[in-house]
């Protein structure tokens, strides 16, 4: 995907762009992604890979910020918390 230019237009089905949610899910391209509609386009949102890695046991949430704060092993129910678009 290098050399790439950005996708503007936050769709994963353009092959000539790319952002960096959608650089994830090309290079876990066997992961059955939650992706989003989103003016007309598909596209993957944080919050979808953050979805995504929490109902499948492959993945694991070592580490985020919270409140400008690192969190070292959270509590998935903090986790889940933190997403704030109702899909």
């Amino acid at each position: 995907q290098m050399g790439k230019g950005y996708d503007f237009n936050f769709d994963i089905e353009s092959p000539d762009m790319v952002m960096c949610t959608e650089l994830v899910y090309l290079a876990y391209d066997f992961i059955p992604w939650k992706v989003s509609s989103f003016m007309g386009r598909f596209t993957i949102f944080p919050d979808d890979i953050l979805q995504t890695a929490l109902g499948d046991d492959r993945f694991e949430v070592i580490a985020l910020l919270k409140d400008g704060k690192l969190v070292v092993h959270p509590d998935l129910g903090v986790v889940k918390g933190l997403i704030t678009r109702p899909r």
